[in-house]
Order: C-alpha cells, then structure tokens, then sequence
C-alpha cells in the first residue's frame, strides 16, 4: 500500500476571505508558492479578496500579471488587514507569490521592497508624540503598498500609532 506523507506547515501561507472584516468564505494558499491569476474562486465565493491574514514566516508579493512594473507591493508577516478597500492601488491585483524568506536583491520587485523596510525604519527612528492619545483604525491595518518609484500608502502597523 502506497503512502502520501504530508509536510508539517512552515507558516508560509496567506488566508484569504471574501468579505471585510476576516468574515464570508475563507481559504487558505500555502507557500512557498505562485498563484497567477489568483483562480482559486469557488462557487459561493464574492468577486474578490476582502481581507487577509498572512502567516508569521510569509512574504507575500502581490502585482497585476499585466502590469509588474507599476504594481508590485508587499505583505509582510503576521500582516492582518481586515478590509482592502482603502488600499490605493494603481490597478487591480490578481496575482501572488508566497515567500518564506524576504526577497533576494536580484528578485523582481526588490527595490521595492526596500522602499518599504527603509520608511518603517524612518517610523521607527522619528520622534513620537506621547501627549496625544493612542489611535488605531483597523481599515488601515498592515497595508503597505510601494511600487518602484517610491509612491507609498496604507503603511499603518498593527499596534502602531497613527498619525
């Protein structure tokens, strides 16, 4: 009798669900993996991602397969957004690669990466405001979106304070 074993999950994955707020039909894509396309819909399913949840080890790159260039941006891991409609993206998005590693400097879309790790260093490193009361909206939770010519927005952290 023949035997399939199966791999212990490394935490290289992504749950995607069809309604805001992680509510509505979910499922989850494993990486390290290409999904072109995004043809995962099922029958029930909304006509797109709602909200996310990205698993601790995942690096998630997620672009237009017709238009790289202009619309590459990154989730990182642990990220949570519990709606996308505040993402303000040049096009729609329909496909992704699920990393368990952050991206090699001679990887498509590296520099753009950069452009993100170096603004949440600038957060990091700024003075705060303690005066002024801690505020958080979760419509803004985790979403970093930063093409290669530096144009950036949604870079809110979950836990962080906004401004």
């Amino acid at each position: 009798m023949g035997k399939l074993k199966l791999g212990r999950s490394n935490g290289c994955w992504i749950d995607i669900f069809d309604a805001e707020y992680l509510q509505g039909h979910t499922r989850r894509l494993h990486g390290p993996a290409d999904f072109p396309g995004l043809r995962i819909r099922e029958n029930g399913w909304g006509e797109s991602i709602e909200s996310l949840v990205v698993g601790p080890v995942a690096y998630v790159q997620c672009f237009d397969s017709h238009n790289f260039d202009d619309t590459v941006f990154w989730l990182l891991p642990n990220q949570r957004l519990e709606t996308l409609a505040d993402l303000d993206l040049n096009a729609p998005i329909d496909s992704i690669r699920l990393y368990d590693r952050p991206p090699f400097a001679q990887e498509p879309a590296y520099a753009a990466y950069m452009l993100w790790a170096a603004s949440q260093l600038a957060k990091l490193n700024a003075p705060r405001d303690r005066s002024s009361p801690r505020q958080f909206s979760m419509r803004h939770a985790g979403a970093v979106y930063v093409n290669p010519r530096g144009e950036s927005a949604g870079n809110a952290q979950p836990g962080r304070e906004q401004a």
